[in-house]
C-alpha cells in the first residue's frame, strides 16, 4: 500500500483506491495562522470529544473557543471526511498533547481516521515491509495538512495496510501539540 499526496480536497478520495493506505492533503498555511495557534496558552487549547453532525458541526462544539478561521476549517474537514466515509456524523476529538502519546508506529482500530495537526510537530508516518513494525523512511505531516489513514476496520482488510503512523516523541521538550482527530462513528453509537 502506498501514501498519496494531493494539493486539493478532492484528492482525499484516493483513500478508496485499493493500493492506497493513506492520503496527505498538503496545504500551505499563512504564517499568521500558525503564529496565532502557537500563541494560545497550552491550558487554553481546545480539548475533548464530540459526536458531531456532518452538517453544521459547530453547533455540537458549543463552549469550545475556536477562532472563526479554525472553526471554518474544522467544519470543512468534518464535511469532507463525512462525505468520503458516507456517514451523517463524525467522532471529533481535539487533543492538546505534551507527552509521547502513541509513540509506536501503528494502525488504528477504526475504518479510517483523519489527523490534522494545528500546532507543533505533525504526525509521523510511512510504509513498512512485511516483517517491519516501523517504516524505514518516516515522513511528517506539516501543520494544517490533513492525513487520512485506513484503519484495521477498513472493509477490504485494513489490517493488511502497510502504512503506519505515530505521534512524534516530544515529552520533556516543552512543546504542546494541538491535534484534530476525526473518526467514523462506531457501530453501536446511538447519539
Amino acid at each position: 500500500m502506498s501514501v498519496v499526496t494531493t494539493t486539493q480536497a478532492e484528492g482525499l478520495r484516493r483513500i478508496a483506491d485499493q493500493s492506497v493506505g493513506a492520503v496527505l492533503w498538503q496545504r500551505d498555511w499563512a504564517q499568521a495562522r500558525v503564529d496565532e495557534v502557537a500563541q494560545i496558552p497550552a491550558n487554553d487549547l481546545p480539548s475533548g470529544r464530540w459526536l458531531v453532525p456532518s452538517k453544521q458541526p459547530s453547533q455540537a462544539l458549543t463552549g469550545v473557543s475556536l477562532s472563526s478561521w479554525l472553526e471554518a476549517d474544522v467544519a470543512e474537514l468534518v464535511a469532507t471526511f463525512a462525505e468520503l466515509m458516507q456517514v451523517d456524523q463524525v467522532r471529533l476529538r481535539f487533543d492538546a498533547i505534551n507527552t509521547n502519546a502513541c509513540r509506536r508506529f501503528h494502525i488504528d482500530a477504526v475504518k479510517a481516521r483523519l489527523l490534522c495537526t494545528y500546532r507543533g510537530h505533525g504526525t509521523e508516518f510511512g510504509t513498512v515491509d512485511a516483517n517491519d513494525e516501523a517504516p524505514k523512511v518516516v515522513q511528517t505531516a506539516a501543520i494544517g495538512s490533513p492525513l487520512i489513514l485506513r484503519g484495521t476496520r477498513w472493509p477490504d482488510g485494513g489490517s493488511h495496510n502497510a502504512v503506519r503512523h505515530r505521534s512524534p516523541p516530544i515529552e520533556g521538550t516543552g512543546e504542546t501539540r494541538l491535534l484534530l482527530v476525526l473518526d467514523t462513528p462506531m457501530p453501536d453509537t446511538t447519539s
